[in-house]
């Protein structure tokens, strides 16, 4: 080998006057000049690699119900032989199992050249190969060749999703935006997990950015990120490149880069060539890359200004051109006319071995070899087998590019002892400086560790952060004003922070701190990372950039309002204001749609004035922003939205637990009226309904479940039910068995003023989305007592108990709350659908007779959800989710009686342990107040009274009328022509016929009735068909308790009682009031 270096005597190389010397010594004086240029090269880096939003640190619980798009690398997943030791393998593995296991929607997509009988593989013999590899079905959607986009009952099918080909598309390479829209489409989170491709402007790497709330780095992508920055690094010395390949002047910028890192620079590849010309050798032509000779010579001078080593290869195999199997070795500046160099010789690579035998970093990239193909690899096996031990004596070693991986994989039989990135092109493009399309298309994360000890004189104050904090007349006038709390400005325009930080100094503030950063996507990882509590977050007249379309405004983004409201503490608040009303309007807006239920607005006249229009008559702080000052200096109305409060937590300072043996919660009336819905969570496996009581308001005995911070109501001993009469207690018969009896109440999401029957889409969609992060928080935190729970028995409309169940190795139990039959109608949607029964409106006379355990019903008779032509509504979700869900129950419980449903029972434990144990109702429960109507029986009769008498015209005839259009028409005309107010009530014929008719006790439905009641109440006997099924249920239970227990290695329970103490049970009535119905 030849190397270029400073040493003891000069020689001319094209007037550059560089030194000679024999010997391995690597350089490791570093001059000043050469740490200015690495600072210069650290700034190329950050900006070329910015710092950015990770699956890993994404929330989890984000992902639950949430439509996720993978772009996964097809060359790592499709290859002819998975990898399973590599790690780029598993990795792309666990980024699709991850999402899959978070309960998110997850649609993968990706382009592949993988070929049968010279034909690329169809989606559906891909997706069968995933789903082979990720051991999870995954479904083909064909939405792209037909040009309609995915459809919300598309994604009911399954839970991984595969699309087809993009290499069939030429709008995937353009980035088309409709395209990239089309793809996307359903999609709510986009993660990236094909690094290979992030030096492209694709639509499914780069376009699909800009359609979905969050965009992020699978594992993979991560991982390789993680490896590309430490080619950047210099804390380890000496670091040594080895660069093959050609192409010269398009990597020039990459390999000065290099040479600014490193201690040398070893050429094995065509480049090699070019560099020897350069330093005076004698080169043939044919080996020279045109117009490359002034790049050389510039590449050998910045490298002796670095004094960097430049090492190129002493000798070479060669084949003879004319007789091919006849080869030798010449030395570099020896190759005859007629002989070309075909691989590295023996010399050279003796010469590698002693240069790398003293290096702590190796990086290694381009291939060895000197022409386009050459099947000559006897030095690339060589290098790699030096490497690979070199890397066994702390030398860290990265490979770069598929050759130089394959080859390190058979010489060394893992890579697991090298940081691998498979595709060079995205190096050589990051080495360049360039910035890297598919990492800037992701949303960024703050790439500092706060101490916020520094930031502030007493870091654990409650926090007030202003979003666009401007010049800071706002953070810096209330840190003044309020000592007590600290005060955080987030800028983006870093000459600003620095100028508002110099103020704070200077004016001796120690509760006023400023961050220079993109808030949109740093927020949550910065607020996070905050010891004390966040209490307000300000986000004051935005600029909406007018210029773009209303829609394309991007002030203010989802995943911003989110952690806004994920991180707000109890009683905080979100304070809004601009002086234009549309953006004032869309902020108010787009935090009431995406605050996950936790935000309303919140009047507070005691502090300020409201208009009529709801906005607020004046700054709530008495402290103006900047730009409100500079719109007030200008005469133009400023807007503030009425505060945005995180109000349901406004109970837990009421919170009393009494010292008798009955819980009593103490809060105003006002406070009272808030509160419609409480989750109920009790300890026995028996269907709970709370009863009219003294102590609980009536507010509270509809439904289940609402604060979000109160704490768990709950005593060490056996509490009876909250009743006046202790005699109905539902639990008396349990507690004198010694059974803990526990109520709980965590919040479904919404604040406390949200009115649930009248807004039940949006219920149904916390329910969905929402609530289940309050539930496990709820669970564990009953692990932290004594026993802790061993099973959850759960509402099936309940879509995430298995996600908690499999979470917390709890046993988990689905109670379905009506009949069997409805139950596996659900249960076989896939059926229905199939045999075109599902959303069919069609008045069809066939019989359905498929369904096991159901003998024959007809079309007409199935639940009105499952005949509905619109199957994307809310409802329909949670009915899809629940009945995914429910397959993935350890036990299900129904409310029935064996006798009655003894086919459909039987066929449903062919599939699952199912148990009839009903009619499961408390004592009392004709005395429950059941909700019939959206308005209570007390507000229709209140309305009666406000109205004169004979002013309401009330008509009843069947819920299901047995009349005809015209007759309905008559009475419509005949009710509009009377012009009084009327309510329409039908109640059906046969049933008006058995309530109401005359008594015949031989009449055929009255006989009927009988036997059911008869058959309903030898169920409930000592040695009834449900105790029989209840008790085996309990047995059953325990053992499933004892085997998830001795798996995890936890202690056992002994015996039934205690395995019943520590059940979890969720009930909600909310749902089983409103969710579709045998009725």
């Amino acid at each position: 080998m030849k190397f270029l270096r400073h040493g003891s005597w000069k020689y001319p190389i094209n007037n550059v006057q560089s030194s000679l010397q024999g010997g391995l010594e690597v350089v490791t004086h570093v001059e000043s000049s050469h740490k200015e240029q690495t600072c210069l090269y650290d700034g190329v880096e950050l900006e070329a690699l910015p710092h950015i939003q990770t699956l890993k640190n994404f929330p989890k619980e984000e992902l639950f119900a949430n439509v996720v798009m993978v772009r996964f690398d097809s060359n790592i997943l499709l290859g002819e032989k998975l990898d399973w030791s590599s790690q780029s393998a598993s990795k792309a593995l666990y980024t699709i199992k991850y999402l899959h296991k978070s309960g998110a929607k997850v649609i993968l997509v990706s382009s592949w050249k993988r070929k049968k009988n010279s034909e690329l593989l169809a989606a559906e013999a891909v997706a069968d190969i995933l789903s082979s590899v990720l051991q999870h079905k995954v479904v083909a959607l064909r939405c792209i060749s037909c040009d309609m986009p995915v459809k919300g009952e598309d994604l009911q099918k399954a839970d991984i999703f595969l699309l087809e080909n993009l290499s069939d598309y030429k709008e995937e390479v353009s980035n088309c935006s409709k395209f990239a829209e089309l793809l996307s489409s359903e999609v709510d989170i986009f993660v990236n997990d094909s690094f290979s491709q992030s030096h492209k402007v694709l639509a499914s790497t780069v376009g699909v950015a800009r359609f979905c709330y969050a965009s992020m780095a699978g594992f993979l992508f991560e991982e390789s990120l993680h490896q590309l920055k430490k080619t950047a690094k210099t804390n380890k010395k000496p670091y040594i490149a080895i660069i093959g390949g050609g192409n010269l002047n398009n990597k020039a910028a990459a390999i000065e880069f290099l040479a600014s890192r490193c201690d040398a620079l070893v050429f094995v590849g065509l480049m090699s060539f070019q560099i020897m010309h350069a330093l005076g050798h004698s080169v043939p032509t044919n080996l020279l890359e045109r117009e490359a000779h002034k790049t050389a010579l510039d590449i050998v001078q910045f490298a002796h200004e670095k004094h960097v080593l430049i090492s190129y290869p002493e000798d070479f195999w060669c084949v003879n051109q004319h007789l091919p199997k006849q080869m030798g070795v010449f030395p570099a500046h020896g190759v005859l006319d007629g002989w070309l160099p075909v691989d590295l010789g023996p010399k050279s690579l003796d010469e590698i071995n002693s240069l790398v035998t003293n290096s702590k970093r190796v990086i290694w990239i381009g291939p060895v070899k000197f022409k386009s193909y050459s099947p000559y690899t006897g030095g690339t096996s060589k290098l790699a087998q030096m490497l690979y031990k070199q890397s066994q004596c702390d030398c860290e070693v990265t490979i770069v590019g598929s050759m130089a991986h394959e080859i390190a994989k058979n010489e060394s039989g893992s890579v697991s002892s090298f940081n691998m990135l498979e595709n060079a092109s995205a190096v050589w493009e990051f080495l360049k400086g360039q910035k890297l399309p598919g990492v800037v298309a992701l949303d960024r994360a703050y790439p500092f560790e706060i101490d916020w000890n520094v930031a502030y004189c007493d870091p654990s104050r409650p926090l007030v952060v202003d979003i666009g904090s401007g010049n800071g007349l706002f953070i810096m006038g209330m840190a003044r004003k309020r000592k007590d709390l600290n005060f955080l400005g987030l800028e983006i325009n870093g000459k600003l922070v620095r100028r508002c930080l110099d103020s704070v100094h200077q004016s001796g503030i120690t509760n006023g701190y400023f961050i220079e950063t993109n808030a949109t996507s740093t927020f949550r990882s910065i607020v996070s990372s905050y010891p004390g509590e966040l209490v307000l977050a300000s986000i004051q007249c935005p600029n909406p950039d007018f210029n773009k379309p209303e829609h394309r405004w991007r002030m203010l983004q989802r995943s911003l309002i989110e952690a806004v409201a994920d991180l707000l503490a109890s009683k905080g608040k979100v304070f809004l204001q601009s002086d234009v009303e549309e953006v004032a309007m869309r902020m108010k807006e787009l935090f009431l749609k995406y605050g996950k239920g936790k935000l309303c607005l919140s009047h507070d006249h005691h502090n300020v004035r409201a208009n009529g229009n709801t906005w607020l008559e004046e700054n709530p702080y008495g402290i103006r922003s900047d730009w409100e000052q500079h719109v007030l200096d200008r005469g133009a109305p400023i807007l503030f939205i009425e505060k945005l409060s995180v109000i349901v937590a406004m109970i837990d300072s009421f919170l009393e637990v009494q010292s008798s043996t009955v819980m009593k919660i103490a809060l105003p009336d006002n406070i009272w009226k808030q509160l419609q819905h409480t989750l109920m969570i009790a300890g026995h496996a028996k269907y709970v309904r709370r009863e009219e009581n003294t102590n609980f308001p009536e507010d509270l005995t509809e439904s289940t479940f609402p604060n979000e911070t109160q704490e768990e109501l709950s005593q060490s001993t056996a509490l009876p039910h909250p009743t006046s009469d202790v005699d109905d207690d539902i639990f008396a018969e349990a507690r004198k068995s010694g059974l803990d009896i526990r109520y709980s109440i965590v919040s479904d999401g919404f604040p406390l003023g949200f009115d649930r029957s009248l807004n039940h889409d949006q219920f149904f969609e916390g329910v969905l989305h929402v609530m289940s992060a309050h539930i496990d928080e709820l669970v564990a935190n009953t692990f932290k007592q004594s026993p802790p729970p061993t099973c959850l028995i759960a509402d099936t409309f309940y879509v995430w108990s298995s996600m908690i169940s499999n979470k917390y190795n709890l046993v988990n139990v689905s109670f379905w709350t009506e009949p069997a039959l409805v139950f596996t109608l659900y249960y076989h949607l896939d059926l229905l659908r199939a045999n075109g029964h599902f959303a069919c409106t069609e008045n069809r006379k066939d019989i359905i007779d498929y369904i096991p355990g159901v003998r024959a019903i007809e079309p007409k008779d199935m639940m009105s959800y499952l005949q509905a032509s619109d199957i994307s509504t809310v409802v329909h979700r949670i009915i899809f989710k629940a009945f995914e869900d429910v397959k993935k129950a350890d036990f299900i419980i129904c409310n029935t009686v064996e006798e009655l449903e003894h086919e459909t029972i039987s066929a449903l434990q062919e599939k699952q342990p199912t148990y009839a144990i009903g009619p499961i109702f408390p004592t009392g429960f004709t005395k429950s107040v059941v909700a019939t109507s959206l308005w209570s029986e007390s507000d229709c009769t209140q309305w009666l009274d406000t109205k004169p008498h004979g002013s309401v015209l009330y008509v009843s005839f069947g819920s299901y009328a047995h009349v005809s259009k015209i007759e309905i028409a008559e009475v419509a005309n005949g009710l509009l022509l009377s012009g009084k107010q009327n309510k329409w009530d039908k109640v059906a014929e046969k049933i008006h016929h058995v309530i109401g008719g005359k008594s015949n006790d031989d009449d055929e439905l009255r006989k009927n009735i009988k036997e059911v009641k008869r058959k309903l109440e030898n169920a409930l006997s000592a040695v009834g068909s449900s105790e029989k099924n209840f008790n085996q249920f309990i047995r059953d239970m325990e053992m499933k308790s004892k085997k998830k227990r001795a798996s995890a290695m936890c202690c056992e329970v002994d015996n039934v009682v205690q395995s019943v103490q520590t059940v979890i049970y969720l009930f909600l009535a909310a749902i089983y009031n409103k969710l579709p119905s045998s009725s």
